[in-house]
């Protein structure tokens, strides 16, 4: 099994290759990254499945401009076709896509849909206007769902027959493609060329309760709306005073195991891969304790809880919000992969890098459960480098390059680790 973990600014974009040529490309990271640094090593491949691990920005807007490739040489070929050159497309010719499996924030919701589109819409531009940073910082975070939900939404309508005619949560073996990707009673894994694939979540609970969520968002901040209109009508004594608690994106409504992780994350399409002997745990954005829920569920952990993977893809690019000791204990690997490295968020954290070290060459009480993670030598990866980053982001690399390095020299040549200073860095399993 090959990886490439390529560089994608903050999000995630990782190609999985099997020996015999069956490839997955997990997200699609930003669209300049996809445009620059993915979009031009996937020339000429066929893509057995694209899997978009949910809608939010820094996963699926590379897949879209991608898909966006697909239409300009679409329009370019058929054009050739009737004999009436146009100039041709500037961007490399996207891969021959099987498949995409990508759960819509539409099917996702259903109910309330649009009133949620419009008030994440409306609150975003208003608090933006606002000269508070707290403010400042909620609408941004409004802003990237509102904007995350329009992109899956140009997808959806980019893989229609008309244009490119690739199938949606198609699932091989199945007559009818389901509406949602997701873990279901009995289900077995699904056998995508040489690779099987097992759906670890969402599951139904999951989906029921981001929708009960999100209706209890909708509810709750109906007000809040209201007082947004009177601000920017001047009347700004309610807000600036605190009299009113704009909405917080990570603080869930009634679903106390989702705090700190924002909306579109809680559904992520977990997915174990495996072949050529080798396992790959591609997680997404979900929160930790609702992914060790999923492996139990799946039953893929061991007696004592744990399980270890060749390779597992850190969960919402190292935030603190989406890992914890207990998790780092019970999910070990031969590789860590850290994809997404944002400055301003600062992930990933310096602090869950200390954790996972911790797991394998901490102290007795703190280290991975699982034999095969004992005395074993493993791997750090980042998608990234200080080099390749600008202002807060690259600043931050920098740190982390240097507690790297630090926790190398401690690690009595057990761990290992790697910087991918050019398009991508490549695991060969």
């Amino acid at each position: 099994m090959e990886i490439r973990v390529f560089e994608s600014d903050t999000g995630d974009c990782i190609l999985i290759e099997s020996v015999g040529g069956t490839r997955i490309l997990c997200d699609g990271g930003m669209a300049k990254s996809m445009r620059d640094n993915v979009a031009p090593h996937l020339r000429g491949l066929d893509i057995d499945l694209v899997h978009v691990s949910h809608v939010d920005q820094d996963h699926i807007a590379g897949v879209l401009q991608l898909l966006e490739n697909g239409t300009e040489w679409l329009v370019y070929d058929r054009h050739m076709e009737n004999q009436d050159p146009i100039r041709k497309p500037r961007v490399p010719r996207p891969p021959k896509i099987a498949r995409i499996w990508n759960n819509s924030f539409r099917e996702q919701v259903s109910a309330n849909r649009g009133d949620i589109e419009d008030l994440l819409a409306h609150t975003a531009s208003m608090l933006q206007a606002s000269q508070r940073p707290d403010l400042m910082d909620i609408g941004r975070g409004a802003e990237r769902i509102e904007s995350s939900i329009r992109q899956a939404l140009k997808l959806s309508r980019l893989i229609q027959p008309e244009l490119l005619g690739v199938p949606i949560n198609e699932i091989p073996g199945q007559r009818r493609s389901p509406r949602l990707i997701m873990r279901r009673s009995n289900q077995r894994p699904v056998r995508i060329g040489d690779f099987k694939v097992t759906i670890l979540g969402p599951s139904q609970d999951e989906i029921e309760d981001l929708r009960r969520g999100w209706n209890n968002w909708l509810r709750t901040n109906r007000d809040v709306r209201r007082e947004l209109d009177r601000y920017v009508r001047g009347r700004f004594e309610a807000i600036e005073s605190d009299e009113v608690d704009p909405f917080d994106l990570r603080d869930w409504n009634d679903i106390p195991d989702f705090r700190g992780v924002t909306v579109p994350n809680v559904a992520s399409i977990v997915l174990l891969i495996e072949a050529d002997g080798a396992r790959v745990l591609v997680t997404g954005d979900v929160q930790q304790d609702i992914l060790l829920r999923h492996l139990e569920e799946s039953g893929l952990v061991d007696e004592r809880g744990s399980l270890h993977v060749d390779i597992l893809k850190i969960p919402h690019h190292g935030s603190h919000h989406n890992a914890d000791e207990n998790f780092c204990r019970r999910v070990s690997a031969d590789h860590y992969l850290f994809t997404g490295i944002d400055g301003r968020n600062t992930n990933p954290e310096i602090s869950v890098i200390d954790m996972y070290w911790n797991a394998r060459l901490g102290k007795p009480e703190v280290r991975a459960k699982a034999p095969e993670a004992n005395r074993r030598p493993f791997t750090f990866y980042f998608s990234s480098h200080s080099s390749k980053k600008r202002g807060a982001t690259r600043k931050h690399m920098q740190r982390i390059q240097q507690r790297v390095r630090t926790l190398h020299g401690q690690g009595s040549g057990q761990m290992q680790y790697q910087f991918n200073q050019k398009d991508y860095l490549r695991i060969d399993l």
